[in-house]
């Protein structure tokens, strides 16, 4: 079992960092030291937010899931889930725009700041979604196992 597991969820913990760091290397070469400067503030900056901000929920659910699994739980879990990831979200996006305009970068221009919201919005929902799949015991390199996730994260937004 143990090495099943490895086998599943190792490759998604070096695929997220490996291309943090062929992005740096690109970037490297491609832009200049004060934007890579910022460029590499904003994914700390983003790193800090992610736990203040989500890592909590990603805790809940990997370790509550299967309490709510069954017909009638299932989607009040997965609307509480929509509610929280859309208020962190939001709350990531107003800091991170917040902090790259006080600390980072003042002055900075309106597609730098969408870029961040940008990144701060797919990077939280990529991280989610690998803890979920970890909380589920499903490998989210399967596309069934990312069209499940990803459905219920889309179906929660609608149900009422």
């Amino acid at each position: 079992m143990l090495l099943k597991h490895t086998l599943l969820y190792l490759p998604a913990q070096f695929v997220g960092p490996l291309f943090q760091l062929l992005a740096m290397i690109v970037w490297t070469h491609v832009v200049d030291e004060h934007t890579l400067g910022v460029i590499t503030l904003i994914t700390a900056t983003h790193e800090l937010l992610q736990i203040g901000f989500l890592a909590w929920w990603s805790q809940y659910a990997l370790r509550f899931l299967g309490r709510y699994q069954d017909a009638d739980d299932a989607p009040r879990f997965y609307r509480t889930e929509n509610a929280v990831l859309l208020v962190s979200i939001a709350l990531q996006s107003a800091a991170i725009v917040g902090i790259l305009l006080l600390v980072i970068a003042p002055g900075a221009r309106a597609d730098l700041l969408l870029a961040a919201v940008a990144y701060v919005i797919t990077r939280s929902l990529n991280v989610y979604i690998g803890e979920r799949a970890r909380a589920q015991q499903t490998a989210i390199l399967q596309p069934h196992a990312f069209r499940r996730h990803a459905g219920h994260f889309v179906h929660g937004l609608f149900e009422r």
